[in-house]
């Protein structure tokens, strides 16, 4: 259900806040964070605040709710939340009464029915400023960058471009390096995954070597005119030092779904094959996490219930997430449902 009313965006560092109303406070809240991450609110107080002081000491807090009836329409709506919304910031008015006290609040209009820019707008997103990288930026971005954190990642960091990020490498003369992301390699690495591919070498062995995603490897060779060796050579007949790997790994007690995801196969029926092929006898599925230890079951449930998820837990104790799963139901532990795990993203 739809809860309506007045919120303020606090300032947990001086108590200044914003001040809005909305019909959909879920929703507000949403756009709001939304535009404030990534540096586009039209409110540029509320903006400049948020890049200062960081997301973190800024809160969402519903301060009234405004019951709305079905059969009102979007005008009677309107006037209902905008007349309550007004009387905060009245409260925040400077003496002469005609502007905003900004050391108190970070509203621009005195007028709740005048708002500067719709939070949906177009033209307030169009108008919305653009970060500029000091040179300071640009000597932090290099030395996060030669130290391996991808142009992608920063981009998010400082609430600009994967462009505007390179353009600020290319200022600090920084050699760009492989990243492993696969939106660039050089072309004298395309050239090296082509004939390592000649030679023999399977595309899962080739992305591991160059950094990059093994579809993405066979994008190159494709681009480059080889044609591809078949399905089951290419992806079903791993190096012969590969498949000893697999099977090592296994004996140890790593299970065929983590291995799958390790190597790259899309299920772990690949994995069993090949453990057939070296007579490595295979596990039933109740056995399959039995390498676990009780001991390290409350560890397991302790660190799901701080907010780790079951994929995270898996990879952390080289099993799959159904095993995690298990180990949670049989401490009675209650599993977040998806809708939880979206929430927790957001």
């Amino acid at each position: 259900m739809k809860q309506s009313g007045i919120y303020k965006i606090i300032n947990k560092v001086n108590n200044k806040f914003y001040v809005g109303s909305s019909r959909n406070l879920r929703r507000r809240k949403r756009d709001h964070f939304s535009e404030l991450k990534k540096n586009i609110h039209f409110n540029k107080h509320l903006q400049g605040a948020w890049n200062k002081y960081g997301g973190e000491n800024f809160e969402f807090k519903i301060i009234e709710n405004v019951l709305l009836e079905d059969k009102d329409s979007k005008k009677i709506i309107s006037a209902k939340l905008q007349s309550r919304e007004q009387i905060y910031i009245n409260n925040v008015l400077s003496e002469n009464k005609s502007t905003i006290n900004h050391s108190l609040c970070y509203n621009i209009s005195i007028d709740a029915s005048k708002p500067p820019s719709s939070h949906n707008s177009k033209r307030g997103k169009k108008i919305a400023r653009k970060r500029k990288l000091n040179n300071e930026d640009d000597l932090e971005i290099k030395a996060k960058y030669l130290s391996g954190i991808s142009a992608n990642k920063m981009g998010k960091e400082y609430s600009v471009s994967h462009s505007t990020i390179i353009s600020s490498l290319k200022r600090t003369n920084t050699k760009r390096i492989r990243e492993k992301v696969n939106g660039w390699v050089s072309k004298e690495a395309r050239r090296q995954i082509v004939e390592e591919y000649k030679k023999g070498l399977g595309t899962y062995e080739i992305g591991k070597k160059f950094n990059v995603d093994k579809n993405f490897a066979r994008r190159i060779i494709l681009k480059s005119g080889t044609k591809i060796r078949s399905l089951r050579e290419s992806k079903g007949s791993p190096s012969e030092k590969i498949q000893k790997e697999i099977c090592k790994k296994y004996s140890e007690g790593k299970d065929s779904y983590a291995l799958a995801e390790e190597y790259g196969f899309n299920s772990s029926t690949t994995i069993c094959n090949i453990l057939k092929k070296y007579n490595v006898e295979i596990r039933n599925s109740g056995a399959a996490h039995i390498k676990i230890p009780r001991s390290k079951e409350s560890k397991i449930c302790e660190k799901y219930l701080k907010g780790k998820n079951t994929v995270e837990l898996g990879i952390e104790y080289e099993v799959s997430n159904n095993t995690i799963s298990r180990i949670l139901k049989r401490n009675d532990v209650e599993i977040r449902s998806r809708s939880e795990r979206r929430k927790k993203i957001v």
